[in-house]
């Protein structure tokens, strides 16, 4: 893809026609997208995708929704928090298929392997 990569990698989350109404905390506040694989963060409780957490080598994380500083070792995947989101009711963002979340990945795969990327027209497969 030809998009700039910094925009890029941080578009991690997944995305629903839906997801505008979902309760906020389902939303990655880095990529504003459904938050994907969650991890939280201990200090202050917030949540966003485990991509979006970004350098690995970071030794202190900065929260995005209250800038509390933490190490990155007080950040942990949250799977009580994924197993919460797999029952949210979602509306795919290319069709009309609506189901649970636990699902959209299959439907994405049988119903739309082959994407096209909004910003550079390029096709990928739905699981990149």
């Amino acid at each position: 893809c030809s998009y700039p990569i910094n925009l890029i990698t941080i578009m991690v989350g997944i995305d629903a026609r839906n997801q505008n109404i979902l309760d906020q905390k389902y939303i990655c506040p880095v990529c504003a997208l459904i938050i994907r694989d969650p991890v939280q963060f201990i200090g202050c409780g917030h949540r966003q995708c485990q991509t979006c957490l970004g350098n690995e080598d970071q030794r202190e994380i900065t929260c995005p929704q209250c800038q509390t500083k933490m190490l990155r070792t007080e950040v942990h995947l949250d799977r009580g928090f994924q197993n919460e989101m797999k029952t949210l009711l979602i509306v795919c963002y290319w069709c009309q298929w609506d189901g649970i979340l636990d699902n959209y990945q299959n439907h994405l795969d049988e119903s739309h392997p082959n994407l096209t990327c909004e910003y550079c027209g390029e096709q990928f497969n739905s699981t990149n």
